[in-house]
Parts: C-alpha cells; structure tokens; sequence
C-alpha cells in the first residue's frame, strides 16, 4: 500500500482544527455571558441551571485544550515529514 502525504490537505485539516476550536471558544463565551447576567435570577431552579452551565463551560475549554494539543502534535510530524512549517 502506498501512502501520499499531500501538504495541501495537511494545511486543509489545521485551519480546519483551528476554526473549530473557535467556534468551540465562541460557544464558551457566550455561555459565560449568560451566566454573567444569571446571577440575578431569584427562581428555584436558577443554581442548578448555572452549576449545569458552568460543567459545559468546563468542557468546552478542555475541548479546545485538547484540540490544541492535537494540532501542535499534528503540526510537528507535518515538519518532520516536509521539513516545512504550515
């Protein structure tokens, strides 16, 4: 079996992997926007809908953290394979 490294795709997949990891930071942001304005929120369920929102925002961030760490492994072996940043 023959395997062909093509660059371009290689390039493909990281701004691929970076625009999700914004769009992954975006969602973070605007949960904590809504989370800023729900402390004032005097109803029954207002603390568990915050606590909730707080555990998705923690896994949003370690999405992107994960994501990175992936990239920059990717991003290291298409440097060893090309000798050529992306």
């Amino acid at each position: 079996m023959n395997i062909v490294f093509d660059i371009n795709a290689a390039g493909q997949l990281i701004s691929e992997i970076d625009a999700y990891s914004q769009n992954v930071q975006k969602s973070a942001v605007e949960i904590l926007d809504i989370l800023e304005f729900s402390d004032s929120w005097n109803d029954n369920n207002s603390k568990e809908f915050i606590a909730n929102n707080k555990r998705i925002c923690d896994d949003l961030i370690k999405i992107v953290e994960t994501e990175e760490e992936y990239k920059n492994a990717y991003k290291e072996r298409v440097i060893e394979l090309t000798g050529q940043y992306i």
